[in-house]
Order: C-alpha cells, then structure tokens, then sequence
C-alpha cells in the first residue's frame, strides 16, 4: 500500500531534470514533498530549502478535474543540528520518532519553517514552476537575510522568529 492509497492524496508529478538534480523527494512513494540535496550556511546554522507541493482538490472538493490546480510552498528550515534541545524533544514527540531520526522534513512538519514563497500553478505549468524554483535557489540563498526579515504573519513574526519556535506576540 502507498501513501496515496493511505492518504488519498494524489501526488504531483514532476519531470523536471533540473529539479530533479536539486531536490529530492523526502518521500518515496510520493511527488509532493521534497528537501534540497545541499545544505546550506548562513554563516549562523545550516539550513535546507523545503518544498511541498498540494493538489488544491484536496483543500476544495468543488474544483473540476480540468481545472486541477497545485499549491506550491518553498520554505526554510534549520538542520536539527541547529535546533535547540527542546524543540528537538518536541518534535520527536510530535513525530514520535527518536531523536536521532530527526530529518528537515519532520521539523517543517513540526511547524519550525518559514515561507519563501508559496503559488497556486495550473497542473500543466507545474514542472516550469518547480524548475523556476530550480532557477531562482541561488536568489533565495543569496537574499536569504532579506526573506527571513520579512513579517510571516498578521503580528510581525519574521521568518528568524519562524526558525526559532518564536511564534507570538512580543512583549
């Protein structure tokens, strides 16, 4: 039995070489959830690019097949290397795994990420999105400083706010 049968989730199905060389999938039996090959250094932590693609039918039963759109959100997250003792225990506890099984993709699951980008794209424009994403991951390294200074949500956390489990408002 695979995840889709499990979950009933279609996975999306990418070709994209280019893509393919950078990213790969974090699950096996699925296209929707993939980890950037590279680590990469801030010169504070390592961190990885995160990208999870859903099919909206999911979200929106009222949506006709013909119109099969997918959201695609690419998100930072810290190696567990970087994380404090703490929020690994919690994550551990959340995923119920040991924490020495602890991957990017169970502490983005966890909720420890924050947002580069996200889009809805038409299914046909799917794998050009995902080697647009292939194309710009040097900007996001590149400007990594200036997307993590921008608010996340409603009530100014920022993406380091997001990194760090510091999620609230701020006294």
């Amino acid at each position: 039995m695979n995840l889709e049968q499990i979950t009933g989730i279609k996975p999306a199905k990418i070709q994209s070489n280019q893509f393919k060389a950078l990213f790969e999938p974090i699950i096996e039996d699925t296209n929707s959830f993939y980890e950037s090959r590279e680590v990469f250094n801030n010169s504070e932590f390592d961190y990885k690019i995160v990208i999870e693609v859903n099919d909206c039918y999911d979200f929106d039963n009222s949506i006709e097949d013909s119109d099969q759109k997918y959201l695609v959100s690419v998100d930072v997250v810290k190696t567990s290397k970087y994380l404090p003792k703490k929020e690994l225990k919690a994550v551990a506890s959340c995923c119920c795994i040991p924490l020495k099984d602890i991957t990017c993709w169970d502490i983005a699951t966890y909720g420890l990420r924050a947002n580069l980008t996200n889009f809805t794209i038409e299914s046909e424009n799917l794998d050009n999105s995902l080697n647009y994403i292939a194309n710009c991951l040097s900007v996001y390294t590149g400007l990594f400083g200036f997307y993590m200074d921008r608010y996340q949500n409603q009530i100014g956390n920022t993406g380091w706010d997001f990194l760090d489990g510091d999620i609230g408002f701020k006294s």
